[in-house]
């Protein structure tokens, strides 16, 4: 459809975009368009010819989650406001792309765009963000990382080829575990998760559980 290339679903732009159906009098054109429905777009997918997009009403809202879960583990995402935690001297800025393994997913950072020591963990589950390249703006979650080959793997296929003139910034990542958050990132008290919590063996035990 005009205005819409090929490549935009394809690359997610329009997840969750708004979509309007209105009118217009035929008899009275100047009058303007008047409101009818709004949509949301859901699902997108290709059917081997063409995008097939489904819409969701209003009713879309109703289904959002209220409040939080209770569970071991952060509920908060790395760096995000409820985190607490600024990535400012963490993130690795305009990183250019050295080499290529797989074209949508494992490729080699240039060496002297990463100079300090790493651990081989310190980007997985990190955010990274192409600035350049045909994957330009997108976001991908970091898989793995090698820091002696700079060896990057996404967690998901980007939906266009990686290249050697491609460039992005990259942030580290957290596992949300509690004694991650506390011996790694000194960030405890904003921890998002219920670490001791009794899990479900403790909560249906009797007091004569076990006993000999």
């Amino acid at each position: 459809s005009y205005g819409i290339a090929n490549d935009d679903p394809r690359a997610g732009r329009y997840r969750n975009a708004m979509v309007e159906e209105f009118g217009v009098d035929w008899m009275l054109p100047e009058a303007g368009r008047y409101y009818l429905r709004r949509f949301w777009v859901g699902e997108v997918k290709w059917n081997g010819t063409t995008w097939e997009a489904s819409l969701n009403g209003h009713a879309r809202w109703l289904k959002q989650q209220i409040g939080g879960t209770w569970q071991r583990m952060c509920r908060y995402k790395f760096g995000e406001p409820k985190c607490f935690y600024a990535l400012h001297g963490e993130t690795y800025r305009a990183v250019k792309v050295a080499s290529v393994s797989d074209l949508r997913r494992v490729f080699r950072a240039d060496t002297a765009d990463i100079t300090t020591s790493l651990a081989n963990s310190y980007f997985a589950g990190g955010r990274l963000i192409w600035r350049a390249g045909a994957n330009y703006a997108l976001e991908s979650v970091v898989r793995k990382y090698t820091h002696s080959t700079r060896e990057f793997e996404l967690a998901e296929r980007v939906p266009f080829d990686i290249t050697t003139s491609d460039y992005f910034d990259v942030s580290p990542g957290c596992d949300g575990l509690s004694t991650t958050c506390l011996s790694t990132w000194d960030n405890y008290d904003n921890f998002g998760g219920e670490p001791h919590i009794p899990g479900t063996d403790t909560a249906l035990s009797t007091p004569d559980q076990g006993a000999s």
